[in-house]
């Protein structure tokens, strides 16, 4: 038996080895009983694979924190102060100024008509009844201040001109039941 033993080994050396016929290798060997072949487990493989589970359990530590909202100090509000008289007053006082006395404060001057060229008295006719009468475009505005503030109205234009032209001309003479001049 020992003799074709031998010879088989040397048989199986001379003749060239296809893939399927070369060594395992070393850290391979035939399981009993299936006949499959697994892999050892070697010390290196295990080092790698505790040193990843490491390193993944200590970025979960790290990043642990940092997805929590930051912790803020309340802010020590002042005490509100007494409120005395009216609440509703004092709140309408608060709020923004009030847009029918900014539109209807008085103005003195009006653009595209020469004030100047009138005499003093019909200027002051000519301004209290300008600054007396509402617009009619929907502004809300008086004349005057439509046409002080808004020169491209097609409404206060034509009746500013007009009042002017009849002042000047001496046809209206009187500001009579129209405001007076506010004092500065």
């Amino acid at each position: 038996m020992m003799a074709r033993t031998e010879r088989s080994l040397w048989t199986r050396a001379l003749r060239p080895r296809t893939r399927c016929e070369e060594d395992p290798p070393t850290n391979v060997h035939r399981a009993k009983d299936s006949g499959s072949l697994r892999v050892m487990q070697t010390p290196l493989r295990l080092f790698i694979v505790l040193g990843i589970a490491v390193m993944a359990i200590l970025a979960g530590l790290a990043m642990r924190g940092s997805f929590s909202q930051p912790v803020r100090e309340p802010e020590t509000a002042a005490a509100p102060e007494e409120v005395s008289g009216d609440v509703v007053q004092k709140a309408l006082e608060l709020a923004a100024p009030d847009s029918v006395r900014i539109k209807t404060r008085w103005v003195e001057e009006i653009p595209d008509l020469e004030l100047a060229s009138m005499s003093e008295s019909s200027r002051e006719v000519f301004l209290r009844i300008a600054n007396g009468r509402s617009c009619t475009c929907g502004c809300g505005y008086t004349l005057a201040a439509c046409r002080r503030f808004d020169t491209q109205c097609p409404v206060s234009g034509p009746r500013a001109k007009a009042l002017f032209d009849s002042v000047k001309a001496g046809q209206i003479r009187s500001a009579d039941g129209f405001r007076e001049r506010e004092p500065s």
